[in-house]
């Protein structure tokens, strides 16, 4: 039951995960046109446009999504999706569904006075409001590799930086063996002990299967530890042995 209850809770995990959604917003602008038509046109200086693009990155088909415009628009938008509509008294377009892996594209053109009140439309899907969750897991299903490039970034320079203490702690430890082994040992003759090359046991490597398995018989590694059993051994916060 194990097993079903963990493979059961991925699962649930993964329906929980929000949409992965990569909503792409460009501010109104001037619309530019080529210069064979634009002659022509009398209110060319007064148009602007702004682009809006919703792409669906997840595995399944988004419903109902509704585009609230922050403000009155000049002429209906021009919408690249299967069903859409757009409610002029309300200025919001409704687009039916997008299919996953799809984009829907949108061009709508605010009035000129209201520019500065055009800001990033609000996008309800169902009843969700788009949301920062939905677009960063967007933007990494889109982008996985500047994800990548900036993690390994990022870790390169944890590594740089720790390295050198990294290196101090490791010098400390050793440090701290040799001490230790010559604290214990300095009142032998170096011939006694000169065969062993001394190493220091810590915490769950101190355990009588290491001690028993030790080159160095049981006696000679009691009397270097300056204790009389294995007893006393074990309970010791370090031990030397022979490598």
């Amino acid at each position: 039951m194990g097993i079903i209850d963990s493979i059961g809770k991925v699962f649930q995990w993964r329906k929980e995960l929000p949409y992965p959604i990569f909503y792409s917003y460009i501010p109104p602008r001037p619309q530019v046109f080529p210069q064979e038509i634009g002659y022509k046109m009398d209110e060319k200086s007064d148009l602007c446009s702004s682009w809006i693009s919703i792409e669906n990155l997840s595995d399944r088909v988004l419903k109902d999504i509704r585009i609230k415009m922050p403000t009155k628009l000049l002429y209906d938008p021009i919408v690249e999706a299967d069903k859409w509509e757009f409610n002029g008294a309300t200025s919001e377009i409704k687009i039916t569904a997008i299919d996953p892996q799809e984009i829907a594209y949108i061009v709508v053109f605010p009035c000129r006075d209201q520019i500065r009140k055009f800001i990033r439309p609000k996008v309800i899907i169902g009843d969700q409001l788009l949301n920062n969750s939905m677009q960063k897991y967007g933007y990494i299903r889109k982008h996985p590799w500047n994800i990548a490039a900036l993690t390994s970034g990022v870790f390169l320079e944890l590594t740089l930086f720790a390295s050198p203490w990294i290196s101090l702690y490791m010098y400390h430890l050793k440090t701290r063996d040799v001490e230790f082994v010559e604290s214990n040992l300095k009142s032998w003759e170096p011939w006694s002990w000169s065969f062993c090359q001394a190493k220091v046991l810590r915490g769950s490597d101190i355990n009588e299967k290491k001690i028993r398995g030790n080159k160095l018989n049981v006696d000679s590694i009691l009397l270097m530890n300056r204790v009389n059993s294995i007893d006393q051994l074990l309970e010791k916060e370090a031990v030397i042995v022979c490598k």
